[in-house]
C-alpha cells in the first residue's frame, strides 16, 4: 500500500512540475514575442493564436479523456482513439488552411492569412493520444522530457 501511495504521489509531483515548467516556458515566449513585435503585430499574432487555439482544442474531440477513463487500456482502444484523432486533426488542419483567407477578410487583417497557414503543418495537427496512455497508467515520468521539448519548440 505504501509503495502505491509513493508511486501516485511521485506521479502527481511530476505532473504538477511539468505543468509549471510548461507555463514558465509559455510565459517566457510571450515576453520574447512582446519585445520583438509592435503593438499592432502583437494584436494580429494574438488573433491568429486564438483561432488556432480554439481549433486545436476542438480537434482533440475528448480522445485523451476517453483513454484516461478506460477501465482497461487495450491496443484496440488506443488504435480507435488514434484513428478518431487523425480524422479530426486533419479535418481541422484543412479547415484552418481553407479558412485562412476568409478569416483574414472577415477580421480585415490581411496578414492573418500568412500567420495561419504555417500552423496548418503536419507537426501541429498530427494526432497522438500517446501521453494520455501514460496519464492513464500514472507514468508521468516517461513523456515528461518529450512534452517539455514540444512545448519549448512550438508555440
Amino acid at each position: 500500500m505504501n509503495t502505491e501511495k509513493t508511486r501516485v504521489l511521485r506521479a502527481l509531483g511530476l505532473s504538477v512540475a511539468g505543468k509549471y515548467v510548461t507555463q514558465l516556458l509559455a510565459f517566457a515566449s510571450v515576453v520574447i514575442v512582446a519585445r520583438l513585435l509592435t503593438p499592432a503585430q502583437i494584436g494580429e499574432f494574438s488573433l491568429a493564436a486564438a483561432i488556432v487555439a480554439v481549433a486545436y482544442e476542438l480537434r482533440a474531440f475528448g480522445v485523451n479523456f476517453y483513454i484516461i477513463q478506460l477501465d482497461r487500456l487495450t491496443d484496440e482502444a488506443v488504435r480507435a482513439a488514434t484513428g478518431v484523432l487523425y480524422i479530426t486533426s486533419w479535418s481541422f488542419g484543412i479547415l484552418l488552411l481553407a479558412g485562412a483567407s476568409p478569416a483574414a477578410g472577415y477580421f480585415s487583417v490581411p496578414v492573418l492569412r500568412e500567420l495561419l497557414r504555417p500552423w496548418c503543418s503536419y507537426r501541429q495537427w498530427r494526432g497522438r493520444p500517446g501521453t494520455a496512455q501514460y496519464d492513464a497508467e500514472t507514468r508521468f515520468r516517461a513523456p515528461w522530457p518529450a512534452n517539455l521539448w514540444t512545448k519549448s519548440y512550438g508555440y
